[in-house]
């Protein structure tokens, strides 16, 4: 039996580049804070950009950062289950139509760097909640407005990252089809990240 293990990496929005890594077998609150504190002690720090894991809020908080949470999480995340949705749904192709509409609504609030703006779009959209259909408020209800604040913060500070995708891209850019295989075993994961740490040159 296979156990899931987690990549979890710190990586530097400034010089662009991954500080620290660290294979978790579960990521709890007290393992992630951990990881953040030993890294960055001593060193000024303003925010954590996450995906949607929820420990990270609570890391964010008990550290006192600003907490940004991936755009591009949370509308993956919507759009999985918008596509779910239409797939089963006999709608008309109009309420279809409107579905997709108002899924890229939901996106273009967070398409822009002013706060106002943001804010502007965010309330016109909950304007047309007597009309939005039901999978479109299920999304607002359970995704968007409860972290409305995590998902904003790049607009209020626009050094904060808006995403986590920079991270996402180093590695994908970096990682070489024949390190893949190694992945498959944990001591070939943890040699490769042992080697890439110590090689790569900050």
């Amino acid at each position: 039996m296979v156990t899931k293990r987690y990549r979890v990496s710190l990586h530097d929005a400034f010089i662009k580049y991954p500080i620290a890594e660290e294979i978790m077998f579960s990521r709890t609150t007290r393992k992630l804070k951990s990881l953040i504190e030993d890294v960055t002690d001593g060193q000024s720090i303003i925010s954590l950009t996450s995906d949607g894991l929820k420990q990270y809020k609570k890391v964010a908080e008990d550290l006192g950062l600003k907490h940004q949470r991936c755009v591009f999480h949370l509308m993956k995340d919507c759009r999985t289950k918008v596509y779910k949705y239409l797939k089963k749904s006999k709608d008309d192709s109009v309420t279809k139509m409107s579905i997709v509409r108002y899924l890229t609504e939901i996106n273009n609030v967070f398409r822009t760097y002013d706060e106002c703006e943001c804010l502007r779009r965010f309330k016109e959209l909950l304007g047309k909640s007597e009309v939005l259909p039901s999978i479109i408020m299920k999304i607002l209800r359970n995704k968007v407005i409860p972290n409305f604040e995590s998902l904003r913060q790049f607009t209020i500070d626009n050094f904060i990252p808006r995403t986590s995708n920079q991270a996402e891209q180093h590695y994908s850019a970096t990682r070489k089809s024949e390190t893949r295989r190694r992945f498959k075993t944990n001591e070939g994961l943890l040699e490769y990240l042992a080697l890439f740490m110590s090689n790569e040159a900050i």
